[in-house]
């Protein structure tokens, strides 16, 4: 096993492990020798979300998806009550996403799952685990409330200026339909 004692450098290379661990500090490099219960944690964690194979790579060698698998168990390591996903899905391919979305919404089925904030453009992100919402257009609420009274035609288009219809799909996520 490796050492996990890694002094920041710009030519660094982060093993997957050194990324999260240093979670739990909320730092930038890990400048302490990790605890055992960290390193088994770690190990956890990346199994949950189906990433294990990942754990001694290095993290710039991974894809954007792999990434935010990474950095997912990071923000899970420090044991924080929320966390906060900007546009997860954005750099993901159709498979990476759904899922990324399924482990997500596994991972608030779990006892001391953190409250999520999901920040997302795209509609068909939004699945039905995250069940408040708000809309905001320059800077100003546009509609807030439960999930199914704000994804609406008419709010979806005030929001995007355009014209769209709105498709409730079988595991109740909307997709939007340009018309």
């Amino acid at each position: 096993m490796l050492p996990y004692l890694l002094k920041w450098t710009s030519n660094s290379k982060w093993t997957v492990q050194d990324v999260i661990i240093s979670g739990v500090d909320s730092t930038i490099g890990l400048y302490r020798k990790a605890t055992d219960y960290e390193i088994n944690k770690s190990s956890k964690l990346l199994s949950i979300l189906g990433a294990l194979k990942l754990i001694e790579k290095s993290f710039l060698d991974l894809s954007s998806g792999e990434q935010v698998k990474v950095l997912i168990a990071r923000a899970l390591m420090s044991e924080a009550e929320i966390m906060i996903l900007d546009e997860a899905c954005v750099h993901l391919d159709l498979k990476s996403r759904e899922h990324l979305l399924d482990m997500l919404e596994d991972l608030t089925k779990s006892k001391d799952s953190p409250t999520i904030i999901f920040v997302t453009q795209r509609i068909e992100d939004i699945i039905p685990v995250f069940n408040k919402g708000m809309m905001l257009k320059n800077g100003k609420i546009l509609a807030i409330g439960n999930r199914d009274d704000i994804l609406t035609e008419n709010n979806i288009e005030n929001l995007f200026n355009m014209s769209v219809e709105l498709v409730k799909t079988e595991r109740n996520r909307y997709w939007p339909i340009v018309k």
